[in-house]
């Protein structure tokens, strides 16, 4: 943890000069009021139900019904930090979903969540550099989802920093990441992330290399925080490493088509059983802006807001349609049952009314092992007004649970494993700007896993901003 510390000391010192590059300067605070009302048909938890990733992302998907915090700007520079006043998990899970209250299920009591906050950061760009230390939701793909680290997850601790650089008719861009999971009370399982990627991007066609390397069960030393080593060639104990390649072509403006490649594994006929099994994921997308227009003019919100996105640039405004297609096969991000640490997975410790509870989640949720998953949504943007739609289709194979594997492993190692479950979901939504700091929001969905009962839900939102200075 120290020498985590003194990395990112140096990185900040080093940028520092970069803020005599602007003297723009500004603070604001603000606060935000987001009551909802909720109708669904989802039945309500026993109070011995283990919260799992699905729970904590719809959750996490409402606004805290009261939020603030502060922002400033320093140059090229810019922090901010949100502290929300947000309902229980444990309550909303058990009976009181209805609405976003912080207060008991049965609203006899005041009752909030001490998990927060899960948006506080820095981060800095220029026309060569980008730097970003702090939580936030981050998402790595060229599409709406990710297979390596998605936004899905509602926050990463991390530090990023980038540089570019003209190259020819474009730029050759590269980026280093580190992502610290959380530890677990009274263990020694503490996991780190790290990310560096060579991009190179013209106009019309971009592309890139990438490794990760998840570091668990050991203590970093200074080669994990080398941004140019090839981790690979590292050997290290306690390292499960992959590589990714990503594409992009864009043949006219309003069209852009993408595909990637993840490798953890590939298992050569002469290695035997005894080596890992192979393990690749595989995505590939379009999207088209079919009507030029505007985006949407409101403050941020919602904690979705402050996300950050690596590797490729979404088409937004007007009418836009997205087609996403993901495949994980069976082994990837698993890892054998001796290492479980190493598993592709990150966590998040909630605190209800009744207990602590670990979380655990797949840096690409909702991508895991073993299923693939299909994505069409359609976003029609106004300045005053924003309109999305979007269906999902999932087949989940019989191994899409697991988070470790043993030998034998089955021939069909691209899976998904028999039997299959299908996964179905369709989503709804609006939001309307109803006056410079206020906000309306509907949202309606429609989700359904193998034979369990469909469930149907309509959100109706409210926001509005109280502020002064220059709140983002």
């Amino acid at each position: 943890m120290k020498r985590f510390t003194l990395f990112t000391l140096i990185v900040i010192a080093a940028a520092a000069p970069l803020a005599a590059q602007n003297t723009a300067f500004g603070t604001g605070f603000w606060a935000d009021i987001a009551p909802i009302l909720y109708f669904s048909g989802r039945p309500a938890q026993s109070d011995s139900y283990v919260p799992a990733i699905d729970d904590l992302s719809a959750y996490m998907a409402r606004p805290a019904f009261l939020s603030g915090g502060f922002s400033l700007s320093a140059g090229p520079f810019s922090a901010a930090m949100v502290i929300e006043l947000q309902q229980d998990m444990g309550e909303m899970l058990r009976g009181g979903e209805l609405t976003n209250l912080p207060l008991s299920r049965d609203y006899s009591t005041l009752m909030f969540s001490n998990n927060y906050p899960n948006v506080g950061f820095v981060e800095g760009s220029g026309d060569w550099w980008r730097l970003s230390l702090g939580r936030r939701a981050i998402n790595i793909g060229r599409g709406v989802g990710s297979l390596s680290i998605s936004g899905g997850n509602p926050r990463y601790d991390h530090i990023l920093a980038g540089l570019s650089a003209p190259f020819g008719k474009g730029s050759l861009d590269y980026d280093f990441l580190a992502i610290s999971v959380a530890r677990t009370y009274g263990t020694d399982d503490a996991k780190s992330l790290f990310f560096h990627r060579l991009g190179i991007d013209f106009p019309t066609l971009s592309f890139g290399f990438a490794e990760y390397n998840l570091v668990t069960g050991v203590d970093l030393d200074l080669q994990d925080f080398a941004p140019f080593l090839i981790y690979h060639h590292l050997f290290a104990d306690g390292s499960n490493v992959m590589f990714h390649l990503d594409g992009e072509w864009r043949p006219v403006s309003p069209l852009r088509v993408y595909a990637e490649v993840l490798m953890d594994d590939f298992q050569l006929g002469a290695e035997g059983s005894g080596s890992n099994p192979s393990a690749f994921g595989f995505s590939a997308g379009a999207q088209w802006q079919i009507m030029d227009g505007a985006v949407i003019a409101r403050p941020r919100y919602f904690r979705g807001d402050y996300s950050l996105a690596l590797d490729g640039k979404a088409l937004e405004g007007g009418l836009v349609a997205t087609l996403d297609g993901y495949w994980a096969s069976t082994y990837l991000y698993r890892r054998n049952a001796a290492s479980p640490g190493q598993a592709y997975s990150t966590r998040y410790f909630m605190q209800t009314d009744s207990s602590w509870n670990t979380i655990s989640s797949w840096f690409s949720y909702p991508l895991g092992p073993d299923r693939i998953l299909i994505r069409g949504n359609l976003n029609y943007t106004l300045p005053g007004l924003s309109l999305a739609a979007e269906v999902g289709v999932a087949f989940l194979g019989a191994e899409s649970g697991e988070t470790t594997y043993a030998s034998p492993y089955s021939e069909n190692w691209l899976g998904p494993q028999t039997p299959v479950t299908m996964g179905y979901d369709v989503s709804l939504g609006a939001e309307i700007v109803l006056g410079h700091n206020s906000l309306g929001t509907v949202n309606a969905g429609f989700s359904k896993r193998g034979a369990d009962a469909a469930i149907l839900s309509l959100t109706l939102g409210f926001a509005r901003r109280f502020a002064t200075g220059s709140a983002p």
